[in-house]
């Protein structure tokens, strides 16, 4: 494999002992730290695989949503995700960031994986050559791409804490293939490390995994980054060769805790220049040394990107079954057109780190009504509910000025639960989690006007404590911390639930109070000080609504 000049040797000289440590992790949630005194610029990255997102996690600036990477996979077209991957460029650049954190590569080993839609196929070969057209797309056009998620995560249930045991063969056969294809075959500039253990060691400190495989084996000279929260040690990360902590501010890479245990023995200044020396490799390729400003992210809707979105969406589509030749549909009139499943919805992409505020979407309801038009009765039915939790609770909420939503009233860690809130804010809906604000305690305070009378069931999620009051009546709280952050984060958990009787048109007070999880809690290394908090409602009439209408 090639390698760029190191440009950057003389550099290393210049920088001192802090500085260097301070590259090895972030500045903040999506920037690296830049050093002005000697050069050295900041590096924004973006969420992916299937959209440049930007800094924002809801709401925020619109992007190009494709199709995702199972769909891809699907085409079977090798240089559709080439271009594909050149449109991504393009719109992380629209972003301010030079790298994408994509594609994800983890075959599909079980049918309820969380993110089977944000990889490309069981298949690891298939997986592979897909995964190097897409690095291939993305990076000639000068933004890095991140292969993810190294390694053996096929699953998001306790994802940050579950072993994986897998023996060398399968290992090698099954989980790493796709990576190994797309390193030979594409060169990706970055690596992400997943967050579970593999054969009892966490992958950002196995020496196995980033050494021995990805290095001397496939000859890998990029980046490894963390997953978000995914640094598990200070010393045996670094050694292992996990270059970059993210997000920042670092957790496990504090420059008294390295300097200490260089002072101890326990780390060379080789390692860390070894560290340091990827970070700026990336800066480097991406041109950041040339272009070091990061620019105001931007909402560019290019029609090319419109197309390859539709091309790549009509390629992907696989017909099971077509009995009596009913489709394309013909023309004329039609009679009735039964429309079962989730059609009312706009599923564009999935959730977490996939989804995007799109430029445009549309459901398939809304489509083939203006489709049809009056050619046709169309009829829905939604069928068989996957809702992993009750929806969330939206319509008929107030704030005590009369406002739609509720009001949020936030208190920093550093503040007395005592004090005056630090920040109040409405939300819509009762699904809230600030990942970008770190936050002790939060109160949602206002009015419920139900629709219905009769029996809600009413499911409360939270990552800390939480309490749901009804009129000043406590009838719902969760007194552990949540067991499975990442479950919680996608959008809540199924959990206990409970029966409140409601009267249409009469007004509720509502109050939630809601803690952040304990610092020591095992799944919450990237979850201190982070809250989330969701309310799902459903009746008895909305459980059995199951006929066409």
């Amino acid at each position: 494999m090639g390698s760029l000049p190191q440009p950057h040797d003389d550099l290393l000289t210049t920088l001192t002992l802090e500085e260097k440590i301070s590259l090895l992790a972030g500045q903040n949630f999506w920037e690296t730290v830049p050093i002005p005194r000697a050069g050295v610029p900041s590096l924004k990255v973006s969420d992916g695989p299937n959209g440049a997102r930007g800094a924002t996690f809801s709401n925020g600036t619109t992007a190009a949503c494709f199709p995702a990477s199972v769909l891809l996979a699907a085409s079977w077209d090798l240089t559709l995700v080439r271009r594909i991957g050149n449109a991504l460029a393009e719109e992380t650049k629209t972003k301010g960031a030079r790298v994408i954190l994509g594609p994800t590569v983890c075959p599909h080993r079980h049918v309820l994986g969380g993110r089977n839609f944000e990889s490309f196929s069981e298949d690891p070969l298939l997986a592979g050559v897909m995964a190097a057209s897409y690095v291939k797309g993305v990076q000639e056009k000068g933004v890095g791409a991140t292969v993810k998620h190294f390694a053996v995560n096929e699953q998001e249930t306790k994802r940050f804490t579950m072993n994986a045991n897998v023996s060398d063969r399968a290992l090698r056969e099954i989980y790493l293939k796709p990576f190994e294809i797309a390193v030979k075959e594409a060169q990706p500039w970055a690596i992400m490390s997943s967050y579970n253990l593999v054969n009892g060691t966490h992958a950002d400190m196995n020496e196995y995994l980033l050494k021995t495989v990805l290095r001397e084996n496939w000859g890998f000279d990029g980046l490894v980054m963390s997953d978000w929260g995914g640094v598990n040690s200070t010393v045996e990360s670094l050694k292992a060769g996990l270059d970059l902590e993210m997000p920042g501010p670092t957790i496990r890479r504090k420059i008294e805790d390295v300097k200490a245990a260089i002072n101890a023995g326990k780390l060379s200044v080789d390692v860390i220049d070894q560290r340091v020396s990827a970070v700026l490799t990336l800066l480097q390729r991406t041109g950041r040394f040339e272009n070091p400003e990061v620019e105001e992210e931007q909402a560019i809707d290019r029609p090319e990107h419109r197309a390859a979105i539709r091309e790549a969406g009509g390629k992907g589509i696989t017909l099971l079954k077509n009995e009596d030749n009913i489709l394309p549909l013909k023309s004329g009139h039609l009679g009735k057109v039964a429309v079962l499943g989730l059609s009312k919805t706009a599923l564009a992409h999935g959730g977490g780190s996939a989804s995007v505020n799109a430029h445009y979407k549309i459901t398939p309801w809304e489509a083939l009504q203006s489709a049809i038009g009056d050619r046709a009765e169309l009829l829905y039915a939604e069928g068989a509910r996957v809702d992993r939790c009750f929806p969330h609770l939206s319509s008929g909420l107030t704030t005590e000025k009369g406002e739609p939503g509720l009001t949020v009233s936030q208190w920093k860690p550093d503040t007395p639960r005592s004090a005056a809130p630090d920040a109040t804010i409405t939300t819509p809906v009762i699904a809230y989690t600030p990942l970008e604000t770190k936050l002790s305690f939060v109160t949602l305070t206002g009015f419920y006007t139900p629709e219905h009378s009769g029996k809600h069931h009413l499911q409360l999620g939270s990552l800390g404590p939480t309490k749901l009051f009804i009129e000043g009546e406590l009838v719902h709280e969760i007194t552990e911390d949540c067991d499975d952050a990442m479950g919680m984060l996608l959008g809540g958990l199924a959990g206990k639930t409970v029966e409140y009787d409601f009267i249409a048109g009469k007004k509720y007070a509502i109050r939630i109070e809601s803690a952040a999880p304990k610092p020591e809690s095992a799944d919450f290394v990237i979850m201190e000080s982070l809250l989330s908090v969701t309310l799902g409602v459903m009746t008895d009439a909305t459980l059995k609504e199951d006929v066409l209408s």
